[in-house]
């Protein structure tokens, strides 16, 4: 038989448990918050570097280490001419497949892989990540990448739908384009 003090005792850790996962809730929300106030409130300016092509892989693999070791995030060899250079800003580019990366993982069962090619043709840059999540209806997919757009099929995920707005904020800062293929 439980005494009273082992009831109020397994009440209070479910209730401390619970009001700890709402502050690290909040916090994660906060920190989204203030990112979407850095958007508007600094100028982003890119620092355009020629740098060889190869050097965004390295650099993609350095930013992404601890997801790829965890088999969770897999990027793709690419194979392009050594003496191929590139003009951009590493930091932007990683930022903004970072962001793609993330909502791969945040919508994807916990056991699957997202994957990530680069590839370079006809003067560009692409990056293309896959994922096996939840999908976007298709009738939403121009909205995702809109401020606070969260499609109607992420249940309570969290989240504010700023992810995908920052990424793609952050492409057209290198006059890239981002675009969702979902089924």
């Amino acid at each position: 038989r439980r005494s009273f003090a082992d009831a109020i005792g397994q009440k209070s850790e479910k209730y401390f448990q619970w009001v700890d996962d709402s502050v690290n809730k909040i916090d994660s929300l906060v920190t989204q918050v203030n990112g979407i106030e850095a958007i508007y409130d600094v100028e982003v300016t890119k620092d355009n570097q020629l740098i060889p092509f190869e050097r965004l892989e390295k650099s993609l693999r350095l930013a992404i280490g601890e997801l790829e070791e965890a088999n969770r995030v897999h990027v793709e060899e690419g194979h392009f001419e050594s003496s191929l250079w590139i003009k951009t800003d590493i930091a932007i580019v990683n930022d903004v497949v970072l962001e793609l990366i993330d909502n791969a993982l945040k919508f994807s069962p916990a056991e699957s892989k997202v994957n990530v090619q680069i590839a370079y043709a006809n003067g560009y840059v692409s990056y293309s990540v896959t994922d096996e999540g939840i999908g976007v209806p298709v009738d939403e997919q121009p909205k995702i990448f809109d401020a606070f757009y969260r499609a109607s099929n992420v249940d309570a995920r969290l989240g504010l739908g700023l992810g995908l707005f920052r990424a793609g904020h952050n492409a057209s800062i290198l006059d890239g384009k981002i675009a969702v293929i979902s089924e």
